[in-house]
Formats: structure tokens, sequence, C-alpha cells
């Protein structure tokens, strides 16, 4: 008994930080609201459990460092004293509080609540990539909608580009009053290509008529003036001219009856022949040319009208074409105008959506690294002295036990003797 007396009254150091388990989860970045934690009870002594875990010990350990060789003896491995530890540390809910009390002691003070404080961070950082509320179901369930709802505006979006590029649109922002508007207008064109075109069929008929009309008209008397500056009548006239005046020159001084007389007017009058044979010759080459300079010229005049006819068939043509698929296309706008424009509202309204699960999700991430649920209220601080003992209560307990060890081992033993010491014990 002195022995034990002498043990019991040794000095013990110990120290212990305390920790907050609200039951109400207080307003945060998701919930606008205070939210009761279910199974109160149940989730406290799954965290004091948790406090003691030997991976949360082994974590406090790694987290003391240098300072390690407080706890870890000489030839222990990690793994032996992280284990020591959890077997030595005390979490325990304080009675009708919602407050968990982490303790430790030892028979040194030196190290004792750094100890304790590397094991509450420990266990505050594990406890802060938990879960709670069912935050991992919602983050899954969240991210399954926002992949749905990304899926259906990427299809709405293709649905809307190949309505843009069936109909050659950038887009469908005018109403269908004022995307009308392009078909008059081509249309409009169209009639004046019409016009322009009858206007150069008439002008080509017209310039055919004229032409046939003036094919009509003699070209004599033009031709006779081409005469007068052609140098190849001119010089056979000229020449014949002098022959002519030569011959004239002879006759003077002859009389009506001479005989040379009639023979050099024989010879003037067949000068006059050569003269008039040349002149009409002459007359004749001139007007072939005229008339081919003429044809030439009526050849350049019709092939300009009839281009200018094609170049007006063929702009007429384009016109009337593009304005018949303006129409087509007028008319599918039309018709799919509101489909669009429901399309439109589907897209931004899904959008919205978009926004909002995204900023639950964001909020939900950030919660999850913000404070955890449990928050530390009271740091374990290094003892100041021995923790006092009433050596009076042990003693009694150490006399009552006494007293029971004296009177009940001897019964106990006489009760158990198989030897016969009286005539009552062979009764």
């Amino acid at each position: 008994v002195p022995v034990v007396a002498i043990m019991s009254v040794r000095p013990l150091y110990s120290t212990e930080s305390l920790l907050l388990v609200p039951p109400l989860v207080p307003k945060n970045m998701i919930e606008d609201k205070d939210y009761q934690l279910p199974r109160y009870e149940e989730f406290v002594n799954q965290q004091v459990s948790m406090i003691a875990r030997e991976d949360v010990t082994l974590d406090a350990l790694d987290r003391l460092r240098d300072r390690r060789s407080l706890w870890v003896q000489p030839g222990e491995s990690r793994r032996e004293a992280a284990f020591r530890l959890s077997r030595s540390l005390t979490s325990r809910r304080l009675p009708n509080t919602t407050y968990i009390s982490v303790g430790l002691e030892g028979s040194k003070p030196d190290g004792l609540a750094d100890i304790v404080n590397a094991v509450v961070d420990a266990y505050l950082a594990r406890l802060k990539g938990q879960p709670l509320m069912n935050q991992d179901q919602r983050l899954d369930a969240l991210n399954r909608h926002r992949s749905e709802l990304q899926q259906e505006i990427r299809s709405k979006t293709e649905l809307l580009t190949s309505w843009a590029k069936e109909l050659g649109v950038p887009g469908f922002d005018a109403k269908p009053t004022e995307q009308n508007g392009g078909a008059p207008g081509i249309e409009r064109l169209a009639s004046d290509a019409r016009a322009k075109r009858l206007e150069a069929e008439a002008k080509h008929a017209a310039l055919l008529a004229r032409q046939e009309m003036h094919r009509k008209v003699d070209m004599e008397s033009e031709a006779r003036e081409q005469l007068g500056i052609d140098l190849e009548f001119n010089g056979i006239r000229t020449v014949l001219l002098a022959k002519k005046n030569d011959l004239r020159g002879k006759l003077t001084g002859l009389t009506l009856e001479h005989e040379g007389r009639l023979s050099t007017e024989r010879m003037i009058a067949e000068v006059d022949t050569e003269l008039q044979a040349a002149e009409k010759a002459a007359l004749g080459r001139v007007q072939a040319l005229l008339a081919q300079r003429r044809e030439q010229r009526f050849k350049d005049d019709r092939l300009l009208a009839e281009m200018d006819l094609e170049q007006a068939k063929k702009y007429e043509d384009m016109l009337s074409l593009e304005a018949r698929d303006q129409i087509a296309k007028t008319t599918r706008y039309n018709s799919l105008y509101y489909e669009v424009q429901a399309v439109h509202q589907e897209v931004e309204r899904l959008h919205k959506q978009l926004g909002a699960v995204t900023d639950r999700i964001d909020l939900l991430r950030l919660e999850a690294q913000g404070p955890g649920l449990i928050q530390r209220v009271a740091l374990a601080m290094p003892p100041e002295g021995p923790t006092p003992r009433p050596i009076l209560r042990v003693l009694g307990l150490f006399a009552v036990a006494a007293l029971i060890l004296a009177f009940g081992v001897p019964a106990v033993v006489d009760a158990t003797d198989q030897h016969v010491h009286s005539p009552l014990d062979v009764e």
C-alpha cells in the first residue's frame, strides 16, 4: 500500500484542447438559413472516435517535424509511436455541452500542448476534406445536370446555325416584315432588268430595220463624190483627157471632108468611150467599197446591239433567279421565324440555368474549402504544474481494498480447501 500511495502521488501533467460541435450549421454561401445537423449524437460520437484514430496521430507526428522526439521514444517506430499516442489520448464529449475535449497526460510537461495541438490540427485538416450533408452527391448531381444543359444548348445552337446557313442570313434578329424588305427590292431590280432587256430588244429590231432601209438607198451620188478623190480613176482620166486634147489639137485646120479628120474624130470617140468605161468601172469599184464599209459598220452596230441584248437577258435571268430564291428564302424565314424565336428563348433560359448551376457548383467547392463545421475554441496550453490529486481519497480507496482483501482472501481459501479439520467437515 505505501508503494502504491507513493506512485499515486507522483507528479502527473495534463493539457487539453476544446472543440465546438454546434448542432445547427450556420448560414453559409449556399443555404440562407440555419441547417440542423441530422443525427447529432451519432455525429459527435463519430468525431470523438475519429480524433484518436491512428491515421490522425500519424499525421500529427508528421506535423511535429523536429519536435517529434517529444513523443517518439528511442528505438520506437513511427507506427508504434502513433499507436501509443492514439491509446494515450483522451477524447470525450463534455456532458450536457456541445464541446469535445482532447487531452493528454504525461509525467513531463514538455511538448504535451504541442502534441495535442498537432493532433487537433491533423483532425481538423482531415475533417475539412470530409463532405457534410451529402455534399458529394449534391455536387455529382449538379455536374450531371450541367453536362445535360451544355449538351442541350449545343444541340439547339447547332440547329440555329444550320437554319442560318440554309437561309444565308447572319441571324434571326429581324422580324418577318423587316426581313421581307429584301424581296420587293430584288423584284424591283428584276423588273428594271426586264425593262432594260425589252429596251435592248427594241433597239436591236430598230437597228435591223434601219440597216435594211439604208441598204435600199442608192449610193451612186456618194460614189461619184468619192470619184473626185479616187487616185486610180483620176490618173486614168488625166491620161485620157490629155490624149483627147492632143487629138483635138490635130483637128485644127482640117476640113470636114479630110480623111485625117475622120480618123482623128474616131480616135477621140474611142477615147471618150474608154473614159466612160473607166468612169463606170471606177464608180462600180467605189460603190462596192462603200457597200462593204457600210456592211462592216452595220455588222459592228449589230454586234454591239446583240451584246447589249445578251447582257440584258443574262442580267434579267440572274435577277429573276435571285428573286425566286429570295422569295423562297423569305417564305422559309417567315415559316421558321417564330420557331427560331422559341428556340432562342429556350437557349437563353438554358444559359441562365447553366449559369445558376455553375454558380452553385462554385459555391459548393468554395464551401468545401472553407472552415469546417467543427471549430477549435481553445488551444492546448503548456501545463504550469502537475495535476493535483487528493491523497486522502486514494488512501481511503486503498484501505477499503485492504479490508476486502483481509477478509475476502481467507474466506475464499477456506471455502476452497478440501482437507478435513473437524466432524463438521466430514458431514
